[in-house]
């Protein structure tokens, strides 16, 4: 039975890829998706009651969102709500929350920092 389940949850993530890549098909986009049902466990509760799997569709930041990204300063979580803010499509809005420690906002401003290593060809040596 669960492998049942699990084909049925990869075919219709595939189809919600599918349809992402369709709907945006002028950009690259990337799907963030932070999973917290361990800690919803933890906290006791069913999955039912809470939401264990958060989403948001981002675009590939272009020169623009770098720009506001940098102009956010030395700090590294400012610079990740300002991607994840002006490269945001569509998506759960608690992703944009920061303004506790242990939100789901802080778990996705770690994984929008790699939005800053896509496309990155260029080497840099010192000599």
């Amino acid at each position: 039975m669960q492998n049942t389940e699990s084909l049925v949850e990869v075919v219709s993530q595939e189809q919600k890829e599918a349809a992402l890549k369709s709907k945006y098909s002028n950009m690259e986009v990337f799907l963030l998706e932070i999973d917290l049902s361990d800690e919803i466990k933890d906290f006791g509760g069913t999955n039912a009651q809470k939401k264990a799997v958060f989403q948001a569709v981002l675009k590939k930041p272009g020169r623009r969102e770098l720009g506001l990204a940098m102009a956010a300063g030395k700090d590294p979580l400012q610079m990740a709500e300002s991607l994840i803010k002006s490269c945001w499509l569509e998506g759960d809005e608690e992703i944009k929350d920061l303004q506790y420690e242990d939100t789901i906002g802080l778990h996705a401003c770690m994984q929008a920092m790699e939005l800053l290593n896509v496309g990155n060809k260029g080497k840099l040596r010192k000599l």
